[in-house]
């Protein structure tokens, strides 16, 4: 085993700054608009706030664990809301909605040129090796490729940052959940949401048991049972320590990591700091 450096367990844990994460993914899509501009195409970027970074983040195992009670009061985990929203404005009218909308209009030889522009052809392509000795074949061209070359030295680089790190984390997410100490835990908050008289295993459970409920009869009563739900899901967490404990077991987990996978987080680490500086050169000021 290897001792991680905090840089690669900011990575590893997803603490890196929501700052540099909103200009890592906004400077790729500026390159891609650019790129694209420049063949006399449109591009439909999507750009991302801090604010919607931050949201994004979670304690492994327990899903919504940033959402406050105030929220959960009046909009439970949100679900409701996202899935009317949703229903509302189906293109989405921003964002990657909108560019796939607008891709998926070109028919014919349109459509292949923006592809090709896009993507370029399938005859550029490399297969990359990933951690756990997978691998992913990728394609190098086009206005991605040339994209994710500027940004993150390479499209192998590319495949390392998304995919592999998605990888490293799944292996990392796995070992703090199958913690016995996590899954005692979790025991208590279910034994808690049980008295309350809601049954669920686990909060993943919860949270994807009632997302789609709501996802398919977003009724107000449907509403009404999330808000209830989130509230007692918050009030049992709370009684159990259970977020406390997942955020130890996480600290914990994170320290050490193999030392065929640590190589790989070692890069990962590298390319990410690297891109970060080409990002926050592309990102303009503001």
């Amino acid at each position: 085993m290897v001792k991680l450096s905090s840089a690669e367990i900011a990575v590893l844990t997803g603490s890196v700054s929501p700052v540099i994460t909103a200009e890592l993914g906004n400077a790729h899509e500026v390159l891609v608009q650019r790129c694209m501009q420049s063949k006399g195409l449109a591009y439909y970027p999507h750009f991302v706030t801090t604010a919607g970074v931050t949201g994004q983040q979670q304690v492994p195992g327990v899903p919504g664990a940033a959402i406050s009670l105030a929220a959960r009061e009046t909009d439970g985990y949100g679900f409701y809301s996202q899935v009317m929203q949703a229903r509302a404005n189906p293109g989405g009218g921003q964002g990657s909605f909108r560019e796939e909308t607008y891709a998926d209009s070109l028919t014919g030889a349109a459509g292949r040129r923006y592809r090709l522009a896009l993507d370029g052809p399938d005859s550029q392509r490399i297969t990359v090796t990933l951690p756990g000795d997978g691998t992913a074949s990728l394609l190098t061209g086009g206005c991605e490729g040339a994209a994710n070359r500027q940004l993150y030295g390479s499209v192998a680089n590319t495949a390392q940052v998304t995919t592999g790190y998605s990888l490293l984390y799944d292996g990392f997410y796995t070992t703090v959940v199958s913690d016995p100490k996590f899954t005692a835990v979790v025991a208590r908050w279910s034994s808690c949401m049980s008295s309350r008289g809601l049954k669920y295993s686990t909060p993943t459970t919860l949270s994807n048991s009632l997302y789609r409920r709501i996802y398919t009869n977003p009724a107000p009563a449907a509403r009404d049972l999330e808000i209830r739900v989130a509230v007692a899901d918050y009030q049992c967490a709370k009684a159990v320590n259970l977020v406390a404990t997942a955020r130890r077991l996480e600290s914990e987990h994170a320290q050490y990591m193999s030392r065929p996978l640590a190589q790989y987080l070692a890069l990962i680490t590298r390319v990410d700091i690297s891109a970060a500086k080409v990002a926050k050169s592309i990102n303009p000021p503001g």
